[in-house]
């Protein structure tokens, strides 16, 4: 049965445990921290940098010199940001890809400067994927999804993906990607030299708003139908779903470790027991209105206005201090 936790914070971290595990109960280390008007955030792959995106601005920290944060774009409205490959390993230069609106841009921290930008999209820029070396994938709210060039600067390819707008892409294994839309369906896609269609995914009743890889040719699927999807993507089936798995629409679904993921949506957090399709628990933020959530390695962020939630195995989550 669920349980509802409405204890305190005790100090700077709770510990919550999943009941499952009798003899060695699993914990999930839940820790507050006060930083305030943060909207993303992204850990590099040398984990040294953490870059925090606010309404209007980027600023990255060092943590391997514990220096102070240092402001690199001024800028408005940011929706989007990951890190990219470099093309030289040996220059040690740190790309990253981010949007504004409709515009993708290329930034080098070490140049400290855009290194390109397009705006081959009409309208906002949902999610960005890299692709391969070079290559970045993009969904907007245009309908499309587009592969773009970073190193010759241009589009190569483009294609009306879905009747509605598209809200996430993701990588599969093999190449392939996903993508999900409001038009409530989740196609699955091969890239040669087009966009070729290899299945679609159709069963929600509403707008499909995450998508994650649950294991191989395994897709699950959030929507504001209330509803958590299993599909089979190789055969088009669903092959299980969680009914009423919340009482508001479900927002995105990540990820904290083999036995959990996680879904948030406005009534709270939840912690699913993911082998066994179970809930385990509910976290309500202290009421607090979620605003995003990710998962970078073993941890899972979730930002509130005044803050941050962090979701961990490990009890040291000073990771941002």
């Amino acid at each position: 049965m669920e349980k509802k936790l409405t204890e305190q914070f005790h100090n700077y971290y709770y510990p919550l445990y999943v009941p499952k595990y009798k003899k060695n109960p699993k914990r999930i280390f839940i820790s507050r921290l006060n930083k305030n008007n943060i909207n993303k955030i992204l850990l590099l792959s040398n984990s040294t940098y953490i870059i925090t995106s606010f309404d209007t601005i980027i600023q990255y920290k060092n943590l391997a010199l514990n220096n102070k944060i240092t402001t690199i774009i001024e800028t408005n409205d940011i929706t989007n940001i990951i890190e990219i490959e470099n093309e030289n390993k040996n220059k040690k230069e740190i790309l990253i890809a981010y949007s504004i609106l409709n515009i993708l841009k290329i930034y080098s921290l070490k140049e400290k400067k855009v290194l390109s930008s397009f705006d081959d999209h009409e309208w906002s820029i949902t999610s960005i994927l890299e692709y391969s070396l070079n290559k970045i994938l993009t969904s907007s709210n245009d309908k499309t999804i587009k592969l773009f060039n970073i190193k010759e600067q241009f589009c190569i390819m483009n294609i009306l993906a879905h009747s509605w707008s598209v809200n996430k892409i993701i990588k599969l294994k093999n190449n392939y990607i996903s993508s999900c839309s409001w038009d409530k369906s989740i196609k699955v896609w091969e890239l040669n030299e087009d966009f070729f269609l290899i299945s679609e995914l159709v069963g929600h009743l509403e707008n499909v708003n995450d998508i994650i890889e649950f294991k191989e040719n395994i897709i699950i699927s959030v929507s504001e139908d209330l509803t958590i999807r299993f599909w089979d993507w190789i055969n088009e089936k669903c092959i299980f779903i969680i009914e009423n798995a919340s009482f508001e629409s479900i927002l995105k679904v990540v990820y904290l470790n083999n036995y959990v993921f996680i879904t948030y949506s406005d009534d709270g957090v939840k912690f699913w027991d993911f082998e066994n399709k179970s809930l385990i628990q509910t976290f309500d933020c202290d009421g607090f209105y979620i605003k995003y959530i990710c998962n970078i390695k073993n941890y899972v962020f979730a930002i509130w206005v005044n803050g941050i939630f962090v979701f961990s195995n490990e009890r040291n989550l000073n990771l941002l201090e």
